[in-house]
C-alpha cells in the first residue's frame, strides 16, 4: 500500500506538471491568434504548427506516464505475490511475510541480503524459524521466482516416493 499510495502521488504531481504545461501552450496559442497584421500572422503559423507538436509530444508522455506506471504497479505487485507464494509453500511460514514488506523485502531477490541480524531486529526472534528461512534463502536461484506447477510436481513426487533428491528423513 505504501507503494501504491506514493505512485498515486507521483502520477498526481506528474500530472499537475502536464497540466501547468498545456495551460501555458494554451495561452502561447490564444497570444499567437490575437496579433492582426500581416506579418506576424506569417510568422504566428510556424510558432502554432510548434505548439500543436508540443501539445501532441505532452500527448505522447501523459499516455506513456500512465503506461510505466500502470505496468510498475502489476510488477511489484506479482513481485509480493511471488513472495508471498514462496513464504507460504516453500518456506511455511507465511506470518512473516508482512514483516518482511514492512522492512523493504517486497521481493524474491531481496531476501538474499537476508542475515540473522537483520532478522532479529525485525522480530523474527524464533532461531528455528531464523535457521529455517536463511536455509530457504540459500537455496534461491539468483533469477528464482516462485514456480507453483513445478512446486506441485515435486508433491506429487514426494507423495509417490519417487522423489530421490537424496533426503532422507530421520
Amino acid at each position: 500500500n505504501n507503494i501504491k499510495s506514493g505512485l498515486k502521488e507521483e502520477i498526481h504531481k506528474r500530472n499537475k506538471m502536464i497540466q501547468s504545461l498545456n495551460n501555458k501552450i494554451n495561452e502561447l496559442e490564444q497570444h499567437v491568434f490575437n496579433n492582426n497584421n500581416d506579418e506576424e500572422k506569417q510568422m504566428n503559423l510556424s510558432m502554432n504548427e510548434e505548439i500543436i507538436s508540443i501539445k501532441q509530444k505532452l500527448a505522447e508522455l501523459q499516455s506513456a506516464m500512465d503506461g510505466n506506471i500502470a505496468k510498475q504497479i502489476v510488477n511489484e505487485s506479482s513481485k509480493r505475490q511471488q513472495l508471498k507464494l514462496w513464504l507460504i509453500n516453500k518456506a511455511e511460514l507465511p506470518q512473516y511475510f508482512d514483516i518482511l514488506v514492512e522492512n523493504g523485502f517486497e521481493d524474491l531477490l531481496s531476501l538474499k541480503d537476508l542475515t540473522k541480524e537483520y532478522l532479529q531486529q525485525m522480530g523474527i526472534d524464533k532461531i528455528g524459524h531464523q535457521l529455517k528461512l536463511l536455509r530457504m534463502i540459500r537455496k534461491l536461484d539468483d533469477n528464482d521466482q516462485y514456480d507453483q506447477e513445478h512446486d506441485n510436481h515435486e508433491n506429487i513426487m514426494a507423495y509417490n516416493g519417487n522423489n530421490n533428491n537424496g533426503q532422507h528423513n530421520h
